[in-house]
């Protein structure tokens, strides 16, 4: 739809009015409508929807307004999926199994937590927490600054 779109706009001259269902048929997400819309505005022509009879020509503001809750926020989802961020939740998958860690997790001979992460791939302390509780290791305290 949004090169259709694209391909429409290249032909308006000054005064046309561009006709959509709805001002969300513009872009996927708000800078693509934003950045149609402007383009648009900038040639001398408006947009018309015809699902609402309304023309940016009246009221821009309101039409903007109640096409947002429809577009999409942020990155697409596989991009956010895959760099871990808003939009998709990471791979609950690790490279070491919950068993291996755990056997780490609790080996005495380790002397701190944080030895012991650093030998359990993929795992942070949090999540060793939260998964495998408390290590049994004693509270060593905060370590003296040298001087």
């Amino acid at each position: 739809m949004c090169d259709e779109i694209d391909t429409i706009m290249g032909t308006l001259r000054r005064g046309d009015m561009l006709e959509v269902e709805y001002m969300r048929d513009l872009g996927q997400t708000q800078s693509e409508l934003l950045a149609r819309l402007n383009k648009v505005r900038k040639l001398g022509c408006h947009v018309y929807e015809t699902a609402t009879k309304r023309s940016t020509k009246t009221r821009a503001a309101e039409m903007i307004a109640d096409a947002l809750p429809y577009l999409r926020k942020g990155l697409p989802r596989p991009v956010a999926r895959a760099n871990g961020k808003k939009g998709g939740r990471p791979p609950d998958k690790r490279a070491m199994s919950k068993d291996d860690a755990e056997r780490i997790w609790f080996d005495l001979r380790i002397k701190t937590n944080r030895a012991a992460i650093k030998k359990m791939k993929d795992w942070n302390l949090s999540a060793a927490y939260r998964q495998l509780g408390a290590s049994g290791r004693p509270s060593l305290g905060r370590p003296r600054q040298k001087k």
